[in-house]
Order: C-alpha cells, then sequence, then structure tokens
C-alpha cells in the first residue's frame, strides 16, 4: 500500500517560520507580520540616528566625531518611528508566549512577566542615544564642541542606571526564548533562534570590530 503520509509544503515551512500558527487561527500570524512590518521601521529608526563618522570620543566610546555634523531632525524622527515601532513588539512576543506555552507553561508565565516588564525600557534605550545625540550636534554646531562633548557624556551617566534595570530584563527574556526554541519542544524550527536579536548583536558587534569606519556597521549596531 501506498505511504500517503504527507510532505511539508515550502509554504507550510514558510508560515512557520514567521510564525503562522498550523491551526486555522491566524490571529498570531496577523501577529507575527505586524512585529515583522515593526522590526523594519525600527532597523529604518537606527540607521537614521546611528549612520555617521566613526570616531568614538566621550564615556564608553558612545559619542561619535561624525556627530557634530549631524542634521539635528534626525534624533527627532528616529525617537517618533521608534514610539511607532517598539509597541508592535509587544504583539511578537504574545506570539512567543503562546507558541512557548505548550511545551514549556511555566517559563512562558515567568516570559510574560520579564518580557513586559522589559518593555517599559524599550523606548528608554532609544532615548539612551538620542538626547546624547542631539545635544552634541546642537552644541558642536554651535561653537561649543567641548561643552557638547561634556554635556552629551553626562547626560549618558544621567540615563545610565534605568538602562541597567531594563537591559538585564530584556537579555533574560531574550536567552530564555532562544534556549526554549533550540530545545525544539516548541513549534518553531530551531533556526529561528537565530533571529533573535542577541545573536544578531553578536554579529553585529563583531562587524564593527572588523570594519570599524563603516557607518553603515555603525547606523546598525
Amino acid at each position: 500500500m501506498a505511504d500517503t503520509k504527507q510532505i511539508p509544503s515550502e509554504t507550510a515551512y514558510l508560515n512557520k517560520l514567521v510564525g503562522a500558527p498550523e491551526a486555522p487561527d491566524r490571529r498570531l500570524f496577523r501577529y507575527a507580520l505586524l512585529t515583522w512590518i515593526a522590526s523594519l521601521m525600527g532597523i529604518i529608526s537606527d540607521l537614521i540616528l546611528g549612520w555617521s563618522k566613526p570616531g568614538d570620543i566621550g564615556p564608553g566610546g558612545i559619542i561619535q566625531v561624525g556627530w557634530a555634523d549631524y542634521a539635528l531632525w534626525r534624533p527627532g524622527v528616529s525617537m517618533l518611528l521608534a514610539s511607532v515601532a517598539f509597541p508592535f513588539y509587544l504583539l511578537g512576543m504574545i506570539v512567543l508566549f503562546e507558541k512557548t506555552r505548550d511545551a514549556f507553561p511555566r517559563l512562558a508565565r515567568l516570559l510574560r512577566v520579564t518580557g513586559f516588564a522589559s518593555a517599559c525600557g524599550w523606548l528608554l534605550t532609544h532615548t539612551f542615544f538620542c538626547c546624547p545625540q542631539y545635544v552634541f550636534a546642537y552644541l558642536s554646531q554651535r561653537g561649543a564642541p567641548t561643552v557638547a562633548a561634556n554635556l552629551a557624556g553626562e547626560l549618558l551617566w544621567m540615563l545610565l542606571p534605568s538602562l541597567l534595570i531594563f537591559m538585564p530584563l530584556m537579555a533574560v527574556t531574550l536567552l530564555l526564548f532562544a534556549g526554549a526554541i533550540l530545545s525544539g519542544k516548541t513549534r518553531y524550527p530551531r533556526p529561528v533562534a537565530l533571529l533573535s536579536p542577541i545573536p544578531v548583536a553578536a554579529i553585529l558587534s563583531t562587524l564593527r570590530l572588523i570594519f570599524p569606519s563603516s557607518a553603515l556597521v555603525l547606523g546598525l549596531t
């Protein structure tokens, strides 16, 4: 008798890869699709903010010499795009909760807490770069580069304590999600773990070391 076992189609695999549920419920698929669109908007926001001539100055090397000639509209537009995009990331987290809950119910409950708690710091993280950047550009273009560097550095130190609260929450949430996916027990294929911001950040940091003078790599990091 012929084997009637169905072979998964390419469409089914792609639906699984982007988060489409196998069941008729398309709500999670719409959530995942909106999150992907928001992620593209977030990348554009980062490029608008970070694309500049590399050259580290100030605390931690966060301030770049290219900020001195920065168009002053860029931090504001970057903040606007991030303000629109970041709330949609929550939809992606809901998808991850749902797809993790069947295999790891306790982990899913923990991730719901840490994930939504970390969400409070997403826009703050973007502000951490936008505000010092605007101040540095504004004062540098008005003939006060020393004051610009000092004040931008002080703003970074002012924002850093709050950032240190939310960054560990973000890191723990992403690591737990990645670990659950790599276990192979969720509804995601294991390669999806590579799309987590943590491996992406590691790749971009490596590229920053290899291409320290690249404005594109600086913009993405």
